[in-house]
């Protein structure tokens, strides 16, 4: 054990090759602060998950969050930390955070589960306001606890009508119209069990604190964390996971985060304002950073479509206090919950409420109490009299022939033209897209200055600029305690789509452009969107990079790292950088680059083109024994998918399609588990997607992988103006690179990555695409790894199975010849009744007869050196020859 090293958090007898020397550059970033960024280029095997020893032991007071892009790399992390905890005197403690939806038993969406959470609120409200008390917690409440007994199923919420007592002691008119209003309204237990009502008196309303069971449970969770997706199956505690884990987050030592969490700034402060971490005191280790533009990029884009503006605008309406014209009517209700929340005259439930017209006034009277609100003349005010000499105004908008009252608050006139604003453009913005399904525009470039025009026309600038920087105030922001890391209210979308394009409409030589496009999932309906897309993540990236005390960035496939510092940070010099070599054996591995097939899009037709494909794929299927890949782009996937079931079922291999109607974990683990029938399985999937990137195809799940093609982004708009922006921005070849060749060669190096996790696995990887193995303008050659330029093989379509074949031999060979030296070594052994170590050990007796029962019998070894059949050498538990297994 290397206890003298990191603080004693390495937990591990010795290092992997050159894995000291990235531990000891990740201690020198952690003590050196001040900003610095650390990128780590190190392939799989060299135990990147340690740099967690280093950081642990120099943190000190320094918050530490790891941001991982997929829910199954927590677990690396989980497994890291119990085995400190297991192997050495350091008890660390660790917490993640992941969206509401994977881990709440009830809802399947973060915007269900938001709603469910502000109904349990009112419940919680209701219930103090009920009993008269200061605070109140369910736990506590028997009539709450009864009635969960016998109505609450653990997979659904449960209606608040179920918890209504009419023979209630204390009588109050607002509590009966809470109740009847709320008969139907669904709240959440979990939640309901996690929290503490308490009435302010300061602040005049309720709030709420973490339930005393939630807290007891959250400190024990710190050192017995549970996965993600067991979450579901095991929390029995009546407790909100998502809650459990944000509190245990504010206690632990590490919190792991997504990549989602911290590329957007507005997500990143609220997830950080959550779990009480500042910035500026926080270490953050990306993994998996080759991720991180990309992700940058699509979380600081907007997308706008009809639907969303409809809820918009669903929301504005509902923001006015009632309407003038509904009362008495429909909106009698909403007046009569306004004037008991705000003035208590609860005597109002059963008063006669009646319009004066001819003088513009509403009378509401009982035989005791009375009030009225008269309508001005120039109907712009409401005055509100009541009988106790209490008044007040409101302030009145006519909106589409109705005149709406509004609350008085101190900033309502601003809010009322505000809204007003925001009705009339969300109005503009729904007939833009509604023209252009009719039209049926082609995909691609719209113009922000006619988008600005339409609907900023004739605004004053200093009315748009408010609407937009505020994002209205009006629009429910959600408080920090319910916070949801992964949407925000349609309202706010709708404006920071207008903000960001707006934004970018001002400024020259931003990193957005404005497209328009048709919604892949209903192509049929011709649901057209808008989006404003982010095409470079640096700004993002440097101003996370320059406001956490230390950034390190780290990935198996950050190769060419001086490329990834200007695509993430454009500049180079921002970053320190650490790469290291592959430290799995070369030989253990055999890499092809096939040099006569190619998916330029003019050669995908050629029949010659398509001929040699298909010989790569008879070769690889046919020649490679167990589990195989082919990872291609969609389009090669529908070209090729009938000829790969072809070949596969003739070599009586299973053939696994990755398809949009099976979910991906299904197929990942009938895949996996294909190695024990037949002769493996064959896996068509899609590269750059989660199968083939992630994903831990450990020991012989996966024997071989081939990528078909070089998966270069669609010629489309997009596509050329990442091009072109980065052109301008880097020059004419660095700029190609990072905008086009670097993502396609990462995704092709993370798909081979799939292969050999470990230093003893062996394997195939095949690069079926001429632009890896020439040295010209267009390819990539030139960028890959050291250890795979050095180490490919160059050949074509007819010579692939002869390498293939030649060196599945010579490992064979290897094998055999080892599996004879450990058998002579082991047998020597057990001969002398001693172990490898020269330790006398306790054996079986062997038998003394000549029968079959004469075998050497031992506890340790019972492998057969021949075939009892064939008398053939066995390859370590099957014969070669006969097929015969013990």
């Amino acid at each position: 054990m290397i206890s003298s090293k990191y603080g004693g958090y390495f937990p591990y007898p010795e290092f992997r090759p050159f894995q000291e020397q990235m531990l000891d550059k990740v201690q020198e970033t952690v003590l050196k602060g001040n900003h610095t960024v650390l990128m780590i280029d190190a392939p799989t095997g060299s135990g990147k998950t340690s740099v967690i020893a280093p950081i642990l032991a120099n943190k000190g007071d320094k918050k530490f969050v790891v941001a991982v892009r997929t829910n199954s790399q927590i677990e690396i992390y989980l497994e890291e930390i119990n085995k400190i905890c297991n192997e050495t005197s350091k008890k660390p403690t660790i917490a993640y955070i992941v969206g509401k939806e994977k881990i709440c038993k009830l809802s399947s969406n973060s915007a269900m589960c938001n709603v469910l959470v502000e109904n349990t609120k009112k419940f919680i409200e209701y219930k103090i306001n009920k009993l008269q008390r200061e605070n109140y917690d369910a736990s506590s409440d028997e009539s709450v606890i009864e009635v969960l007994e016998h109505e609450f199923d653990e997979k659904n919420p449960i209606s608040f009508e179920h918890f209504i007592n009419e023979q209630t002691i204390f009588f109050d008119e607002k509590i009966k119209i809470f109740e009847q209003k709320n008969k139907e309204m669904m709240i959440c237990p979990y939640y309901l069990f996690s929290k503490i009502g308490y009435f302010d008196i300061n602040l005049n309303k309720v709030k709420f604190l973490n339930s005393t069971k939630i807290e007891t449970k959250a400190q024990k969770i710190l050192y017995r964390p549970i996965l993600p997706d067991q979450a579901k199956k095991i929390n029995n505690d009546l407790l909100c996971f998502y809650e459990l884990m944000a509190i245990a987050a504010k206690k632990s030592d590490i919190v792991v985060l997504m990549h989602s969490h911290i590329v957007n700034e507005s997500i990143r402060n609220a997830t950080y304002t959550k779990i009480g971490i500042k910035q500026e005191e926080a270490i953050l280790l990306i993994d998996e950073a080759h991720n991180i533009g990309e992700e940058t990029e699509q979380k600081n884009s907007e997308k706008l479509d009809v639907n969303l503006i409809n809820e918009a605008i669903k929301q504005i309406e509902k923001l006015n206090l009632f309407s003038w014209d509904e009362i008495p009517g429909k909106d009698e209700s909403r007046l009569i919950e306004y004037l008991i929340e705000n003035f208590g005259v609860n005597w109002i439930t059963t008063a006669k409420i009646e319009r004066i017209s001819h003088i513009g006034t509403i009378s509401i009277s009982t035989e005791n109490n009375s009030l009225s609100l008269r309508l001005n003349n120039e109907k712009t005010r409401v005055n509100l009299t009541i009988d106790d000499g209490r008044t007040d105004e409101l302030p009145v908008k006519k909106e589409h022939g109705k005149l709406n009252v509004y609350n008085s608050s101190e900033n309502n006139s601003s809010e009322v033209c505000n809204k007003e604003l925001a009705y009339n453009i969300l109005l503009k913005l729904k007939n833009i897209l509604e023209n252009l399904q009719k039209l049926g525009v082609n995909e691609g470039r719209f113009d922000s200055d006619l988008l600005i025009n339409s609907v900023f026309g004739n605004i004053d600038q200093i009315a748009i600029n408010d609407v937009i920087s505020k994002r209205l105030s009006f629009s429910n922001q959600k408080s920090y305690d319910n916070v949801d890391f992964d949407s925000e209210n349609e309202l706010n979308k709708v404006f920071q789509f207008l903000s960001v394009v707006n934004y970018h409409n001002n400024n020259a030589n931003t990193p957005y452009i404005l497209l328009k496009g048709l919604d892949a999932d209903e192509p049929a309906k011709k649901k057209f969107f808008l989006e404003i897309k982010n095409i470079d993540p640096s700004p993002q990236l440097s101003k996370i990079a320059d406001s956490h005390y230390a950034t390190i960035m780290m990935s198996g496939t950050f190769s060419p790292i001086d490329f990834y510092e200007l695509y993430y940070f454009g500049k180079n010099g921002r970053a320190e950088k650490c790469s290291l070599p592959n430290s799995f054996p070369g030989q253990n591995r055999l890499i092809i680059g096939v040099n006569n097939v190619d998916t330029i899009s003019s050669n995908r037709d050629d029949q010659s083109a398509i001929q040699n494909y298909k010989k790569c794929i008879n070769s690889f299927t046919t020649d490679i024994p167990g589990n195989l890949a082919i990872f291609c782009t969609s389009d090669m996937k529908k070209r090729y998918s009938k000829y790969c079931l072809e070949i596969a079922r003739k070599n009586n291999k299973e053939f696994f399609e990755q398809r949009d109607d099976i979910p991906v974990e299904e197929i990942f683990e009938r895949f996996k588990n294909a190695k024990k029938k037949n002769n493996g399985g064959v896996l068509l999937a899609l590269i750059g997607g989660k199968l083939s990137e992630g994903k831990d195809y450990n020991g012989d799940s996966l024997k071989a992988a081939m990528v078909m093609g070089l998966p270069l982004g669609p010629p489309d708009y997009l596509q050329k103006s990442k091009n072109e922006h980065y052109k301008k921005r880097y020059g004419e070849e660095k700029g190609d690179f990072i905008a086009y060749r670097l993502p396609a060669m990462n995704k092709a190096l993370q798909a081979l990555g799939r292969v050999i996790r470990a230093r003893d696995e062996t394997g195939i990887l095949v690069l079926a695409d001429s632009r890896f193995t020439k040295h010209e303008k267009n390819s990539v050659w030139q960028y890959l790894p050291s250890w795979a330029k050095d180490e490919m093989i160059i050949c074509n379509s007819l010579q692939i199975r002869d390498k293939i074949k030649n060196w599945i031999e010579n490992i064979k060979q290897k094998e055999t010849q080892k599996e004879m030296d450990d058998r002579i070594v082991s047998n020597r052994s057990f001969l002398t009744n001693t172990d490898l170590k020269g330790k006398e050990r306790k054996t079986d007796v062997p038998p003394t007869g000549g029968s079959s029962g004469s075998l050497i019998s031992h506890k340790v070894d019972k492998r057969y050196l021949f075939c009892p059949k064939c008398k053939s050498m066995m390859l370590r538990n099957k014969c070669r020859k006969c097929g015969y297994e013990y």
